[in-house]
């Protein structure tokens, strides 16, 4: 029976005065049903026991009125100097009710051209490479200044990638930001405890090579990389829905083709200007010059065949020479 329809019974029972036979012929229902609708009114009226705190809701609310930053502690001190001998949870879920929800807000941080970028992952489901279905992920990078961004799909996010990631997206900028600001990746930051970091020495050669500063958000943070969140979101929303890829090849062909001709010359929702015309006028001269040779990120790794004579890397299977 739909709450609607209980409430209707307890109507003509508790406000018209209907007998129970009445209201089950008019509604066509069984005696033993209009019952049970009564009978669940009353064990909630039974069950709603006065609480410790009634006394002192009135005092609680003055408290309130006359301080409204004052803290759960101080209030459960002062009513029990009245004689309060309830608990710290019952007044504390009693003040959630009564105290405004505060939404956290955040002042949205502007650098100066070329001084910083941010970087991030993101899942984008699976794809065909081969005769094998690959787990797919988005590598981007974006300049905080002009909003111009470079983003590529992979199928692995081992360190080697993510460094050759990086490459490539400073050669389609044509430089190197000063900063770059990452979440806690493993790629980047191999343990913290608080503002003590311990950073993968992988990724501070290469910062060192380019000359850029690692810069890592504060755990639980997004908000801190909010412009990469936020180009994810709309990569995700109109590249990876755009069509049916078919495979990897496929995707990497049109993700830079969707890059150029479309994402870089959009206008952008928070700046109201294009991308890549910020970029060439304002920023692309305060990025730092590449080096002559790009870092040798290679990671040579031994293999042993298996019983069947095959070698197995990155989930294909090879055979002896």
């Amino acid at each position: 029976m739909d709450k609607d329809k209980r409430g209707y019974i307890r109507y003509l029972h508790n406000t018209l005065g209907k007998s129970i036979s009445a209201i089950a012929r008019e509604l066509g229902i069984a005696r033993q049903t209009v019952r049970r609708a009564l009978n669940e009114q009353t064990n909630r009226a039974k069950n709603q026991r006065p609480s410790k705190l009634d006394p002192y809701k009135k005092e609680i609310k003055r408290l309130l009125e006359a301080n409204p930053n004052i803290t759960n502690v101080l209030i459960l001190e002062k009513i029990r100097q009245l004689g309060y001998e309830g608990g710290r949870s019952i007044l504390g879920d009693y003040l959630r009710k009564l105290r405004p929800k505060v939404r956290e807000s955040y002042l949205p941080i502007e650098t100066m051209p070329g001084e910083q970028a941010q970087v991030d992952w993101a899942y984008a489901g699976e794809i065909a490479v081969g005769e094998h279905k690959r787990k797919l992920y988005i590598f981007c990078m974006i300049l905080s200044y002009s909003r111009h961004f470079y983003f590529e799909p992979t199928v692995s996010m081992k360190q080697d990638i993510f460094l050759a990631c990086h490459i490539n997206a400073f050669r389609f900028f044509g430089g190197v930001p000063k900063n770059i600001v990452y979440d806690n990746l493993k790629s980047v930051v191999l343990s913290r405890l608080g503002n003590d970091i311990h950073y993968n020495p992988s990724m501070l050669d290469f910062a060192a090579y380019y000359g850029f500063k690692l810069k890592v958000c504060n755990p639980r943070a997004p908000h801190e990389k909010g412009k990469v969140e936020r180009i994810i979101a709309y990569i995700t929303n109109n590249f990876m829905q755009k069509e049916e890829y078919h495979d990897f090849k496929h995707i990497r062909s049109e993700a830079l083709l969707w890059l150029k001709n479309t994402a870089c010359k959009r206008k952008h929702s928070t700046t109201g200007k294009v991308p890549i015309e910020e970029f060439e006028k304002k920023e692309k001269a305060f990025l730092l010059k590449l080096p002559q040779k790009a870092y040798d990120y290679a990671a040579p790794k031994v293999i042993h065949p298996q019983k069947d004579g095959l070698f197995r890397f990155d989930a294909n299977r090879y055979s002896v020479p």
